[in-house]
C-alpha cells in the first residue's frame, strides 16, 4: 500500500538539525507566531528567503510556541540564530525547507484548494475544528502539529461523508502518473 506522507509524520517524527539547531514539530501555534512575523506559507518554487527560514528557525527550535513567542524579545536568542546561520550551508537552508515540507504536508486532496482563498487563516480554522469537532482545549488545539491536524480533518470529512480526499488506489494512480507512467503502461504491467 503506497500510503501518502501526511500519514507517516505522526509517526516517524523525523529530526531536523539545521544550522545545528534542533528544529520541533510545527503546531499551529508556531504558524500562528511565523504568520505575526510575516512569514509566508505559500511559496514558489524557491521562492523563500533567507530571513523567511531564519524566522522558522528563531520560532521551531521551541517546543512550545509560547515560549518561541517570549524568546524572540531576548536579543541573545536572535544573535545565536543569526550566528548560527552565518556559519551554515546551502544544505542547512535546504533542511529547513524540508522541515517545512515535511510538517506542512497535507493528504491529497481531489479538489484544488488555494490558501489565499479562504476567508480566515487555515490554521485558525484547523485549531477551531480541534475544539469544536475533537473536544480539545484551545491549549491543545494550538499545540497539534499541523500535518496531524490536517490528517484528523481528512479521517473526520471522510467519516462523514465527504469525498473530497483522495483513496489510496487515486493516490496510487496519482503517483504512477507523476512518476511518468501512462495508463497504457499501467495497463499493461498489471498495475490497474
Amino acid at each position: 500500500m503506497l500510503l501518502q506522507s501526511a500519514y507517516k509524520v505522526g509517526f516517524e517524527r523525523e529530526l531536523f538539525r539545521p544550522y545545528g539547531i534542533p528544529m520541533q514539530p510545527i503546531t499551529l501555534g508556531h504558524v500562528q507566531v511565523l504568520a505575526e512575523l510575516e512569514v509566508p506559507f505559500v511559496w514558489a518554487d524557491n521562492d523563500i528567503k533567507k530571513q523567511d527560514v531564519a524566522a522558522v528557525v528563531m520560532v521551531c527550535c521551541f517546543p512550545d510556541w509560547q515560549q518561541a513567542r517570549e524568546e524572540l524579545k531576548n536579543d541573545a536568542h536572535i544573535e545565536s540564530v543569526v550566528e548560527a546561520m552565518s556559519k551554515g550551508s546551502d544544505d542547512d537552508f535546504d533542511q529547513v525547507v524540508r522541515f517545512l515540507c515535511y510538517y506542512i504536508d497535507r493528504p491529497k486532496s481531489k479538489g484544488i484548494s488555494d490558501p489565499m482563498e479562504t476567508r480566515c487563516p487555515w490554521w485558525w480554522s484547523y485549531a477551531e475544528f480541534l475544539q469544536t469537532e475533537m473536544g480539545r482545549s484551545e491549549i491543545e488545539a494550538w499545540n497539534t502539529i499541523c500535518a496531524d491536524a490536517f490528517c484528523y480533518y481528512a479521517c473526520y470529512a471522510t467519516r462523514s461523508g465527504s469525498d473530497q480526499f483522495m483513496t489510496t488506489r487515486e493516490n496510487y494512480l496519482d503517483e504512477m502518473v507523476k512518476s511518468g507512467k501512462t495508463m497504457k503502461e499501467m495497463f499493461d504491467e498489471g498495475l490497474i
